[in-house]
């Protein structure tokens, strides 16, 4: 990827993969027989580094590494390939075959700046369990690294066909385990101007015959608090929106402010001037961010005040 490179296409809306790159694997030629000549072993066989580049096809596709996804059912699970709200494209990683042995990598590096110090990821993901050993099992990995090479922890997600059961936020489907499209906000204030890689993968049983596939979508803002209007008169109600992607949210009031409801939402709606923080822990690392706004307020409200004249 180009050093330095924006934030961009984050979301796929170009409905193509300009900005990303990655990698992918299948089932190619034995590589490793047992001493009956059996093959054990097939090149590319699980391993997501295997092949560099995309692997595409059409929008949509179920056989493609890398692909591009409009607004429609999965077909396989009850979630949708595009996430509400998404816009109208997203992707698949990794193909919907039960049998090939796969595994997709997909990466985007970028300059992180305040125009995009708040990066959130979206996912829906499904595996299928084979009831296989831990190592066997499809798995789904985030991660995302600063310009050394180093693990950004709060960014980090694992699950696979065995923990799904037990992490929660997954449901079941026969032998599939599947998580419904959710967020994962990641703050970057401390990498601005370093540049940091965001990487996905996904794979297949080691078995060849239970699937894992991700839909994936993101998105670049400045991490600030967003109000539904610059000053607070007195007395009417006003809301403060966090960013999304968080697993819990406190919200706090100081100087003067009050909270009407929504002290623990995304969205809290308050009615005074004041100091309001609000304490966002992130979806599975338990990482936790503080953010503030003071909001300044018209100390009246405008009353209306009629007389009737009667015309003579």
């Amino acid at each position: 990827m180009t050093p330095g490179q924006p934030c961009t296409n984050e979301g796929f809306e170009n409905n193509n993969f300009s900005a990303w790159t990655g990698s992918w694997g299948v089932t190619g030629a034995c590589d490793d027989w047992d001493w009956l000549g059996f093959c054990i072993h097939y090149a590319g066989q699980n391993d997501p580094y295997y092949t560099n580049g995309l692997n595409t096809g059409a929008n949509n596709t179920t056989t493609a590494m890398h692909t591009i996804v409009t607004p429609g059912a999965d077909g396989t699970v009850p979630i949708n390939r595009v996430r509400p709200g998404g816009g109208g494209f997203a992707m698949r990683l990794n193909d919907k075959d039960l049998s090939d042995y796969s595994a997709a990598r997909l990466i985007q590096t970028f300059r992180v700046t305040p125009a995009n110090e708040n990066f959130t990821y979206f996912f829906a993901v499904v595996l299928e369990n084979g009831g296989h050993t831990l190592p066997e099992q499809p798995y789904f990995r985030i991660r995302m690294y600063d310009q050394n090479g180093a693990t950004i922890n709060c960014a980090s997600f694992d699950v696979d066909a065995t923990s799904a059961g037990s992490i929660g936020g997954f449901a079941t489907q026969g032998l599939y385990s599947y998580r419904d499209w959710s967020a994962v906000f990641v703050p970057l204030q401390a990498y601005v101007n370093q540049d940091v890689t965001i990487e996905f993968i996904v794979t297949d049983c080691t078995q060849g015959g239970h699937l894992g596939y991700a839909y994936i979508d993101a998105d670049c803002q400045p991490f600030q608090l967003l109000s539904q209007s610059p000053l607070i008169c007195a007395g009417v109600n006003n809301t403060l929106t966090a960013p999304a992607g968080a697993a819990s949210y406190t919200w706090t009031a100081t100087g003067g402010g009050n909270i009407v409801s929504g002290a623990n939402s995304q969205v809290v709606t308050v009615n005074q001037g004041g100091t309001y923080a609000v304490t966002m822990t992130a979806f599975g690392s338990g990482c936790s961010y503080t953010i503030d706004t003071i909001m300044g307020s018209n100390p009246s409200v405008p009353v209306a005040n009629f007389s009737i004249v009667k015309e003579q």
